[in-house]
């Protein structure tokens, strides 16, 4: 993950963190979801029902998941921050 440097927090729910990231290497901003549990073993990591549907599925309107990374047991999933729907401060949703 030392590619990425974290820019703030920008969501916080039941099984992880979202964070708003660049990439060093080609200035791309990413979400990156931090999973609050500890993954001993990568097959732990594959068979979470998330990461098997997102890496299968192609649809316009659900997010591509560019990258998971199991770094000392800690596992990231990384998607285009673009593709992301956010609340603006009247609690409308709005897409950036």
């Amino acid at each position: 993950m030392e590619k990425y440097k974290f820019i703030n927090e920008i969501g916080d729910g039941t099984c992880g963190n979202v964070y708003k990231s660049l990439n060093i290497e080609n200035n791309e901003i990413v979400a990156i979801k931090k999973m609050k549990r500890k993954f001993y073993f990568w097959e732990e990591c594959m068979n979470l029902c998330e990461a098997k549907s997102l890496r299968k599925l192609n649809h316009a309107n659900i997010v591509k998941l560019k990258e998971i990374v199991r770094e000392n047991h800690e596992l990231w999933q990384l998607v285009p921050l673009g593709m992301l729907a956010w609340r603006s401060m009247n609690g409308s949703t709005i897409l950036k």
